[in-house]
């Protein structure tokens, strides 16, 4: 299955710019019209697992609490990811995975940022890329946002992010999600 680049990334200000890694992220597209999530965090690729995959739900102050479950209102809860949907850049202000969590802010990528701008974050630091193309559980990406992050406050690894639908792949030692529906 692929989307059209028009429900796609957030990457670049037009398609062939971000194609050619080129192009600037406008990060106030990464969450626009995003509050609800499935992801699968088994690292299979085979048939979903309804009452296995991870459900999330995004309030207006840019919480977005994540609950093992067939539904989320009985589901058991896995974590949070606070975003700062006030800030101009893509900022996770705080999160809870289990038992690890931290109340200092990441900043992923700066709005206006080129593929591999680097942000220092306290003792860390994320570099921002263009993806062309991005396979998930729920389908294929033509263009995505890839923050890499290592010793930042935010788990170290590699952050995907698709304009229109939020955070889609999250593989790190403590968080890992693949993208199976917008619900």
């Amino acid at each position: 299955m692929r989307l059209s680049p028009a429900l796609v990334l957030l990457a670049g200000c037009d398609d062939a710019a971000a194609a050619a890694g080129g192009g600037t992220f406008v990060v106030a597209d990464y969450f626009a019209d995003a509050d609800v999530w499935t992801w699968r965090d088994d690292g299979d690729t085979g048939d979903v697992v309804d009452a296995e995959v991870l459900r999330g739900e995004m309030d207006e102050d840019g919480t977005l609490e994540v609950r093992r479950g067939p539904r989320f209102s009985d589901g058991e809860p896995v974590g949070e990811l606070r975003w700062d949907l006030t800030a101009t850049d893509l900022v996770l202000d705080r999160w809870e995975w289990g038992d690890a969590g931290d109340k200092e802010a990441t900043i992923f990528a700066r709005d206006g940022a080129l593929t591999g701008d680097t942000v220092s974050n306290l003792d860390g630091a994320c570099v921002a890329e263009a993806v062309d193309v991005l396979q998930t559980s729920y389908g294929t990406f033509d263009h995505a946002l890839l923050s890499t992050c290592d010793g930042t406050a935010a788990p170290s690894g590699k952050w995907w992010f698709a304009k229109g639908f939020g955070v889609v792949r999250v593989e790190t030692e403590t968080i890992l999600l693949d993208f199976v529906a917008p619900r």
